[in-house]
């Protein structure tokens, strides 16, 4: 009887991501679950092996078979493409870049130190941008017994208070699996402790994309690493995120504006005639100078125009990450981090007013109506708080809009980025704060979101964003009881009444003005008294107001009130001077 024919192989590539703080032994372990290496793994970067740390992300892989729930899906391989991220505070827009392709999350934590910084701040990245965490606890060798305890129950102990940590991310139930990468300090002898339940663990999370038919799919790819081969042309290197490509075809590298002609394809060294979604792949294309590109975007010739985008201002919509405690500001600058791309930007938040944010999963839409928010909201979830409100005198000038006691609110950042910024629609991004000292203990990620809309560098004047405000005046003279002279609502001899005439003025107790609040019961049941600005008086900035009822005993003032005028202004076009006074803005 002749031989079986062999079995053509059914490969289904998994990207795996290894983050945790800097010397917990991620690498290590990336050496002692691999079997093939890419030209970019375990640190070959010089200045890695002189600092003896990760500087750059590493890529490796090994091939495993496939455990029953993927054989049924048609696979008989499957190979765990590593992808080792640094740890080092400095690197942290690597890592965010390293975290963006992969499919499954494995946190490093030296169990001897617990959660550290860098450690938190991987947590943050991965409830971002990662479904699924399996948590390695890793050096279990160097956990010693004491007295009173053994080893064993000295890791028992350390993994409750982990358990505890987790509880209250969107894991709280992730693996944790107990592992000695390089055990006896790289001992050739001693064999590493507990991969095979790691791999284990791997077979259980690792699943078959959502999406099969890449074929109809515009091809995307995140290059990571670009380098020349003398006699060959120019390799890059990177993860394909969506479609296929195939020897022959055209690649195009939107953020140079040229095209070139892939002249061979390597998957791990490997020559393959075309490379699908979720690959780790070498690219080699002529004609094109490795200097010019070290990360960025490939996609196909067709996808250009729809799929990628160049711009310099867009709005995303975004949540707040619940361990920045920092204030966040309107027009304050900000990382973001875009792909493998960090750029400086100016950022500006606006929210949907209630009504609108409780009408469902709705896209941004231009011609809504928003509110303005001075600051990011410290939480989107604040059960008795005007969302969005930062100071007393906010949540008294905009509770009526936004409403009290919200379950949610749909928060919106414009993004003024300081250079064009090339990106695939629809991606997640990133802000930070990474011109702190890198050695802080605070975490350093601010908000995340989803890029909702590309504008021009002027349509965003077009969006209606309000922004309620309070201006007082003082009593001038009092004329009568209902009439009086107001002033000091404009700038004397420069500001304009004019865009104030015909509206409302409220005559109310100076204790109960938004920047004096809280105010006392007492001065909650004062009366407040309307009027109407009916025109100015004289040339000096002074107005004449109207009250419906008798409000100045004995035609006096009551040196205890206040002239305010409650308003709303189109806070993204100022220029228009369009100001506003709809039903119940201002005190009643």
């Amino acid at each position: 009887m002749g031989d079986e024919a062999e079995v053509p192989e059914k490969l289904l590539n998994f990207n795996i991501g290894v983050l945790g703080h800097v010397d917990s032994g991620k690498t290590s372990l990336c050496k002692a679950l691999s079997t093939q290496q890419s030209t970019a793994c375990f640190d070959k970067n010089p200045q890695s092996k002189e600092r003896g740390i990760t500087l750059d992300l590493g890529f490796s892989s090994f091939k495993v078979d496939a455990p029953e729930h993927l054989v049924q899906a048609g696979y008989n391989k499957i190979q765990h493409t590593l992808v080792d991220c640094p740890g080092h505070a400095s690197l942290i827009r690597t890592i965010i870049g390293g975290a963006q392709i992969i499919d499954l999350m494995v946190l490093v934590v030296d169990i001897t130190k617990g959660i550290q910084t860098q450690t938190a701040e991987c947590i943050v990245i991965g409830e971002i941008l990662a479904k699924d965490l399996i948590i390695v606890l890793n050096k279990i060798d160097m956990v010693p017994a004491t007295e009173t305890s053994t080893a064993e129950q000295q890791i028992e102990r350390k993994k409750k208070k982990l358990r505890a940590v987790f509880s209250t991310t969107k894991w709280p139930n992730a693996p944790m699996i107990c592992v000695a990468a390089n055990p006896g300090a790289g001992n050739a002898d001693i064999p590493p402790i507990g991969l095979d339940d790691l791999l284990a663990e791997f077979a259980k999370h690792t699943t078959v994309p959502t999406s099969q038919n890449y074929k109809a799919e515009d091809f995307l790819m995140y290059i990571d690493h670009c380098f020349a081969i003398k006699g060959q042309g120019t390799v890059i290197t990177g993860t394909i995120l969506q479609g296929c490509m195939n020897v022959g075809q055209n690649i195009d590298f939107p953020e140079h504006k040229v095209q070139r002609r892939v002249k061979s394809i390597q998957v791990f060294k490997k020559p393959v005639q075309q490379c699908v979604k979720g690959d780790r792949v070498g690219i080699c294309v002529t004609q094109f100078d490795a200097d010019n590109i070290e990360r960025g975007i490939a996609c196909s010739t067709s996808s250009s125009s729809g799929l990628i985008q160049t711009f310099s201002t867009a709005i995303a919509e975004i949540h707040r990450v619940r361990f920045y405690k920092n204030a966040v500001k309107s027009n304050s600058k900000v990382h973001i981090t875009v792909g493998h791309t960090t750029q400086m930007a100016t950022v500006r938040f606006f929210c949907l007013p209630l009504e609108a944010a409780d009408a469902g999963d709705l896209a941004f839409d231009a011609t809504t109506e928003y509110m303005w928010l001075p600051e990011l909201p410290q939480t989107q979830d604040a059960p008795g708080t005007a969302i969005g409100c930062s100071t007393l005198a906010e949540t008294a000038t905009n509770v009526s809009m936004l409403g009290v006691g919200r379950s949610h609110c749909r928060i919106y950042a414009i993004l003024f980025f300081e250079k064009p910024i090339v990106s695939a629609a629809n991606s997640t991004m990133i802000a930070s704060k990474l011109d702190v000292d890198v050695h802080a203990t605070t975490c350093r990620l601010m908000f995340h979101g989803k890029l909702a809309k590309i504008i021009d560098s002027e349509g965003w004047k077009s969006i209606v964003c309000i922004k309620t405000k309070c201006k007082t005046a003082v009593v001038d003279r009092v004329v009568d009881d209902q009439n009086c002279i107001g002033n000091k609502l404009v700038k004397s001899g420069a500001g304009d009444i004019t865009p104030f005439i015909g509206l409302t003025v409220h005559y109310q107790p100076k204790s109960t003005l938004p920047e004096n609040l809280p105010c006392t019961e007492e001065d909650r049941a004062l009366p407040i008294f309307k009027g109407r600005i009916e025109g100015t008086f004289g040339k000096s900035g002074k107005f004449k107001v109207t009250f419906s009822k008798p409000v100045f005993t004995d035609n006096k003032e009551n040196t205890a009130y206040v002239l305010a005028v409650h308003f709303q202004i189109n806070q993204f076009n100022k220029a228009a001077k369009q100001i506003r006074q709809p039903p119940g803005c201002g005190p009643t």
